[in-house]
């Protein structure tokens, strides 16, 4: 009996650790994806849905409409709002073996457009600055770790440093999404 009540009071007394999401940073986000793109749900399936995109940011998906899985929620990880026909929403994409595509990283990489603006790490930024830095931040890294964004990567650096810091310096979004670059190992070209 003894033991039976000591099992008890160990197993209750071990403090609840709630679950948390690891949130991928947007730079292991922009280099992890196949394809990065604007657009609007067109039909909302049981486990999926079909997205017209309206513009690439990477990649060059040639197709107008793609199938994408919708991400499994969870008590860390719900969608802002229920997905519904006419949602103008940036995507980071994997391609998975059955042509459809895959939402990296969860909620972290289904962002709603509001206003022309999407949220990144409690930053509001305008369409046209993700876009340009995002493609800016492509032509000066590649991460080298695709097949595991959740293990530390390292980037390789495409480009000279006095290069990488003209593309930095063109906006606050740059030059903070480039500044992060600094907590990675970064290989030369």
């Amino acid at each position: 009996m003894q033991n039976i009540f000591l099992v008890f009071f160990l197993i209750f007394s071990i403090p609840n650790s709630p679950a948390k999401k690891m949130i991928l940073p947007i730079e292991i986000m922009i280099g992890s994806s196949d394809i990065i793109v604007i657009g609007t749900i067109q039909t909302v399936y049981e486990n999926t849905y079909d997205f017209e995109i309206q513009k690439n940011i990477k990649g060059n998906e040639k197709k107008i409409v793609i199938p994408v899985q919708k991400f499994k929620e969870w008590t860390c990880d719900t969608r802002i709002k229920k997905v519904e026909k006419g949602q103008h929403l940036l995507l980071f994409l994997k391609k998975k073996i059955n042509n459809r595509y895959e939402i990296i990283n969860g909620s972290t990489g289904e962002l709603f457009i509001d206003n022309n603006k999407v949220r990144i790490h409690n930053k509001k930024i305008t369409i046209e600055q993700f876009e340009s830095t995002t493609q800016d931040f492509l032509l000066c890294y590649e991460f080298t770790n695709k097949n595991n964004p959740y293990k530390k990567g390292t980037f390789k650096s495409l480009k000279k440093q006095k290069e990488i810091n003209v593309y930095k310096n063109k906006s606050s979004f740059s030059t903070w999404l480039f500044s992060r670059m600094k907590e990675y190992e970064i290989t030369e070209n």
